[in-house]
């Protein structure tokens, strides 16, 4: 992804180095720890900050990048985001659900929601489609290209 791949070093080892070889001899562990030094020295002086302000460098220029993958990727998901907040004769709408888990407790919960969760939870409701509308256009006014393309998801921590 970019944004991260600048942040790692690979170093290349030979067979008789690293992996599950428990029984390197002294020098071999020498000479792959002086290449592992010599890489994290050469991070260290690609992220200092820049002499040079007038160019976006260093680690300044990790964060830019990783400012604009994200704002890509809000810019894919937005839209489907949105169009869940929207309703669909084949579901219930939120107004509707919020009431419902303020009677039973609802998946997630051990209780139902409380009148604060409920208030809470359409006002984020509101700021999400209120967001995604405002975002969507200024994203659209942003020539920043991700390569590869980034992908936001939920998944499990692994």
């Amino acid at each position: 992804m970019p944004g991260v791949r600048d942040r790692v070093v690979r170093l290349r080892l030979h067979p008789q180095e690293g992996g599950l070889n428990l029984n390197m001899p002294a020098d071999t562990i020498t000479s792959v720890s002086s290449r592992g030094l010599e890489a994290a020295d050469d991070l260290i002086r690609r992220y200092l900050p820049a002499a040079d302000a007038a160019r976006i460098t260093g680690w300044d220029e990790q964060r830019w990048v990783r400012l604009n993958v994200f704002l890509r990727m809000l810019e894919k998901r937005l839209p489907g985001v949105r169009a869940a907040l929207e309703h669909s004769p084949a579901s219930t709408d939120w107004e509707a659900l919020i009431d419902l888990a303020g009677q039973d407790k609802a998946a997630g919960f051990d209780r139902p929601i409380t009148a604060d969760e409920a208030q809470a939870l359409r006002a984020m409701c509101t700021l999400l489609k209120q967001f995604a509308d405002d975002f969507m256009p200024l994203a659209q006014r942003l020539a920043f290209v991700a390569i590869p393309e980034p992908e936001l998801r939920v998944r499990p921590a692994l």
